[in-house]
């Protein structure tokens, strides 16, 4: 899905840019929508970029526009697993990506002849970074997983529905143990997270018991003894 971006002034001012056709100006603001919040690049697939940029104009040549950016260094082609990306040289001097979305293509690892990123937006990525070098996904998916987080449910909401208490642990699951939590105790940030969940939940008459459910067996025998002591009365 298209980003919104921001259009500098001295966009309409760049000699390079001028000497284009007016539609490889308006396809390089277009390429900022759809590129990568990392790694400011995309896939070179013409046919693609046109239909993001340019649905309802059936004769424009993006193929044609591409190259003229690419000649003119506002983007560089390179190639990553026998496929083609381009990269928007300097889309971070520019964007700054408060909340960039995940990763879907690979990152330009070639050599620029000079930084393609403001000192702003490096200190923003760093911080990114360091964000999420603080996260344990692992340890939070372990624990919900576990009967230790299951048996705390079981016991806190005993008149709510089995099944409810673990679609609302599995919710937290997706959520949380991909998006990984920043805070030291994790334990007590999913345990929020998932009552929040279930105290909007509607609750039931019975009470949850955190026992083994018996086999059908048990309740034959049980059912059949019940009905030995009425005959005997």
């Amino acid at each position: 899905m298209a980003r919104r971006r921001v259009i500098d002034p001295d966009f309409f001012l760049d000699e390079k840019l001028s000497e284009c056709n007016p539609y490889s100006r308006l396809l390089y603001i277009g390429l900022w929508g759809i590129c990568d919040d990392h790694f400011a690049t995309l896939p070179n697939k013409p046919r693609w970029i046109k239909a993001q940029v340019f649905p309802y104009n059936e004769g424009v040549d993006v193929e044609k526009y591409i190259k003229e950016l690419i000649e003119i260094g506002c983007i560089i082609p390179f190639e990553e697993n026998d496929e083609d990306f381009l990269f928007i040289k300097n889309f971070f001097k520019y964007q700054r990506v408060d909340r960039p979305s995940k990763a879907k293509y690979p990152e330009y690892r070639g050599i620029l002849d000079e930084p393609s990123t403001s000192p702003r937006t490096e200190v923003k990525l760093r911080e990114v970074k360091l964000s999420k070098e603080k996260r344990e996904p692992h340890q939070l998916k372990e624990y919900l997983k576990s009967e230790e987080c299951l048996k705390y449910f079981f016991n806190k909401y005993p008149t709510v529905m089995e099944r409810s208490i673990r679609n609302a642990i599995e919710s937290a699951d997706n959520w949380l143990g991909e998006n990984g939590v920043t805070k030291k105790d994790y334990r007590l940030y999913a345990n929020r997270w998932i009552l929040r969940d279930l105290d909007k939940l509607p609750k039931k008459p019975f009470k949850n018991t955190w026992e083994p459910p018996k086999s059908d067996k048990d309740d034959v025998s049980e059912f059949s003894k019940k009905i030995k002591i009425k005959e005997i009365k």
